[in-house]
C-alpha cells in the first residue's frame, strides 16, 4: 500500500512559545537632598530574593564624578547609562539577583557634587534570569535649551519587555503628564519647587511586541534644560520573536 500525506510543517510540529510569566513593578519610594554629598531613600516597600531593583536618578552637576547608587542590603548597583543637558544628569542604576531589601532599608545616592539631586526606586519581578538588561533598547538624550523631554528607545531584542523611561528636570515645573502607555512608577520627586531644585520623574509600560517607544512626558512648565533615559528589562522565559513560516513540508511514504 502507497500513500502521501502532506501537512503544513506548523501542523506537524507543535510549536510554542517560552511562557513568560507577568511583571510586576513596585515603588520602593522617592527621596532626596537639596545639600549634602549624599540622598538617601527609606524604601516604603520590601524586595524579595532575586528581584530587580532600577533606580532613575536627576542630580544637579555638569559632569557624573563619583555619584554611585547603593543600599543597606549590600547589593550591587551597576550604572546602566547616563547624559547631562545643561547642569542637570540623568542616570539610571540597577541591581539583579538582589539580596532582600526590607521595608524601611536604605538607598543611597552618592551625589556627583554636593547640591541638589533626587531618587526614585522600582523593585522588579517576572523578569529573565540572570542579567535582564536588555542594552539594545538603552538611550539617553539630553538638551540645555528650552524644551520637554524627548528620548527614542532602540528596538527591543525579545518580545514582552518592560520599558523604563526617566526624565531628570529642575524643580517647579508643576504638574507631569505621562506620555501614552506609560505609568508610574517609578514615582516622582522634587528637591525644591524652584529651578535650582532638581526632579526625577519616571514611567513604565510592557511592549507585547518588539517596536520601539517614546518616552515624552510634559510638564505644565516647560524646563530650560533636561536630560532623559529609557531602558528594557526583558521578560522570564524570553526568547527571540520566532521566524515567518513560509511555506510547508510534503513527507511522502511508501509500502
Amino acid at each position: 500500500m502507497r500513500f502521501r500525506l502532506a501537512c503544513l510543517v506548523a501542523a506537524c510540529l507543535f510549536l510554542a512559545s517560552p511562557s513568560q510569566a507577568a511583571f510586576s513593578i513596585t515603588s520602593l519610594g522617592a527621596d532626596g537632598s537639596q545639600t549634602g554629598a549624599t540622598a538617601t531613600l527609606a524604601t516604603v516597600a520590601s524586595c524579595a530574593a532575586g528581584s530587580t531593583i532600577v533606580v532613575g536618578v536627576s542630580d544637579r552637576n555638569t559632569s557624573i564624578g563619583s555619584q554611585a547608587v547603593a543600599d543597606s542590603a549590600g547589593n550591587t548597583y551597576t550604572r546602566i547609562s547616563f547624559t547631562i543637558g545643561n547642569n542637570v544628569i540623568a542616570a539610571f542604576y540597577y541591581a539583579y539577583n538582589i539580596t532582600s531589601l526590607v521595608s524601611g532599608a536604605n538607598i543611597q545616592l552618592t551625589k556627583a557634587s554636593s547640591d541638589q539631586g533626587s531618587l526614585s526606586a522600582v523593585c522588579i519581578t517576572g523578569m529573565a534570569s540572570g542579567d535582564p538588561l536588555d542594552t539594545a533598547v538603552t538611550n539617553f538624550a539630553g538638551s540645555a535649551a528650552i524644551g520637554q523631554p524627548t528620548v527614542t528607545s532602540g528596538i527591543p531584542s525579545v518580545s514582552g519587555e518592560m520599558f523604563i523611561g526617566l526624565a531628570a528636570t529642575p524643580g517647579g515645573l508643576g504638574a507631569g503628564t505621562e506620555p501614552s502607555g506609560f505609568s508610574a512608577p517609578p514615582d516622582t520627586y522634587e528637591t525644591q519647587a524652584a529651578g535650582a531644585g532638581r526632579r526625577v520623574f519616571g514611567g513604565n509600560m510592557v511592549e507585547v511586541g518588539t517596536s520601539a517607544h517614546v518616552y515624552n512626558p510634559t510638564f505644565a512648565t516647560v524646563p530650560n534644560a533636561w536630560a532623559a533615559g529609557i531602558i528594557g528589562i526583558k521578560p522570564a522565559g524570553a526568547a527571540p520573536p520566532p521566524s515567518t513560516l513560509h511555506g510547508f513540508g510534503l513527507l511522502g511514504v511508501g509500502g
